[in-house]
């Protein structure tokens, strides 16, 4: 019996943190600078929202995909101070519950050089059971196919084992298998992707149509930008990563791996805008475009379509907030576009802190002052009579600072500080806060 899909109340917002930016010639119209300076403002807001426990409590269901996405985009950044290692920490104890998360999970610790073989292993146990494949009447078992589905023994769908794949497929010690890796895309994923009426190339769906699991391509299947982008991207990199070759046979049909990346760069590129942005909604093209379904698309083309990719870069870096840094004043979206920005070269950090100097300097914070952790208490969950517990000044001795005031939950705040007795001369801020109990 198949068992639904879990509710994806940001389902479009997952895709783009899956996909990994190779190091390939990318178009760009915005400049090595203007991408620099639109990630180092958005790092810059995270940091500011980052609780002390080191996640964004206000990502609520998403913490695991705006932690890891929060912590790609500080990376790139050269943000490795304390916000980046104490994301890492709590990135690396929670517990998670879905194949989505733990996939995630996964690739943000072998991005960071960490221990993930523990989790790599509970991934394969995840799997999902014994598929059985459709061939005409006859049904076909194929026991070890890399097919994920939504938990633990779920039946496989689209998404999350495409988003399983780039697990398995990063992991240095318990990567997918070859054969296997060619099984699962010549017989339940290229099978699927279908044309879409009225549009060019192919897609995949989210999941199957009613009374239509894992039989072969469909018809009236509603196309997924989420999926398409996400399986278009792995289907390229497992090719060349394993050397599979591009043309696989199934059931006596054959497939090409080329045809099949090609036609899914042809459908997402229908669903852009004249201003360069995405829609998943609406006619083709969209009238009404918006930053997640853009960053998704503008992964997916860095990958497998680079020349076609600047405008949708230069629209993302249009649409930032550019006094505040953030993405429609949301973490999940600002942490999932910071994160799909190109690499850029690596910025001065005079002081040695983790923390670049262009980045202390929206943050307030010295670049010749080794004060990086001054964030470890974090601020990202902002009440009504905010007080600040005492705190160490850097300087020629440890001082104490105290100060009151009022904010707005869920709502940025600032306040002017006077010196009050004693040596203004000294260097230092006052970022640990606490809360009065209720």
């Amino acid at each position: 019996m198949r068992r639904a899909l879990r509710p994806r109340v940001i389902a479009r917002a997952l895709a783009a943190i899956s996909i990994c930016l190779t190091q390939i010639p990318v178009a760009l119209a915005a400049t090595d600078a203007q991408v620099q300076d639109a990630r180092n403002r958005a790092v810059a807001w995270l940091v500011l929202q980052q609780s002390g426990e080191g996640n964004w409590s206000q990502a609520g269901a998403s913490g695991v995909l705006t932690a890891a996405s929060a912590i790609s985009a500080m990376r790139a950044a050269g943000a490795k101070g304390y916000p980046y290692h104490a994301a890492l920490a709590w990135l690396s104890n929670v517990e998670t519950a879905s194949v989505d998360s733990l996939s995630r999970q996964i690739v943000a610790l072998i991005e960071a050089q960490r221990q993930h073989d523990t989790l790599v292993a509970t991934l394969d146990e995840w799997k999902s059971p014994t598929v059985i494949r459709r061939v005409g009447a006859q049904a076909v078992i194929e026991p070890d196919a890399a097919l994920w589905g939504t938990a633990r023994a779920h039946e496989f769908n689209f998404l999350d084992t495409a988003i399983a794949l780039r697990a398995k497929r990063k992991s240095t010690s318990n990567s997918l298998d070859v054969s296997a890796a060619a099984a699962t895309l010549a017989c339940h994923l290229l099978p699927h992707q279908s044309t879409v009426p009225s549009a060019p190339g192919r897609a995949w769906p989210l999941t199957f149509p009613a009374g239509g699991s894992n039989q072969g391509a469909h018809t009236n299947v509603v196309p997924s930008l989420l999926v398409t982008a996400l399986l278009a991207v792995e289907i390229h990199e497992i090719k060349a990563q394993y050397g599979i070759a591009d043309s696989l046979i199934c059931g006596g049909t054959p497939r090409s791996i080329s045809a099949a990346v090609n036609d899914a760069a042809a459908w997402i590129l229908s669903r852009r805008g004249a201003n360069g942005g995405f829609s998943d909604r609406g006619s083709s093209p969209p009238t009404i475009t918006n930053v997640v379904d853009s960053a998704i698309a503008y992964a997916a083309l860095a990958v497998i379509s680079p020349v076609n990719a600047g405008p949708t870069l230069d629209y993302l870096i249009a649409q930032q907030n550019s006094a505040s840094g953030h993405w429609n004043s949301e973490v999940v979206a600002t942490a999932l576009v910071a994160s799909v920005l190109p690499p850029t070269p690596i910025q001065v950090d005079t002081d040695g802190d983790g923390m670049p100097d262009a980045l202390e300097a929206l943050l307030g914070t010295s670049p010749t002052v080794r004060d990086g952790r001054g964030f470890a208490g974090g601020q990202g969950s902002h009440g009504s009579g905010l007080v600040a517990l005492p705190c160490g000044v850097l300087g020629a001795e440890m001082q104490s600072c105290g100060f009151s005031g009022t904010a707005v939950q869920g709502q940025s705040f600032s306040l002017q500080l006077s010196a009050v007795g004693g040596s203004a001369d000294i260097d230092g801020l006052c970022h640990r806060a606490r809360f009065p109990e209720a």
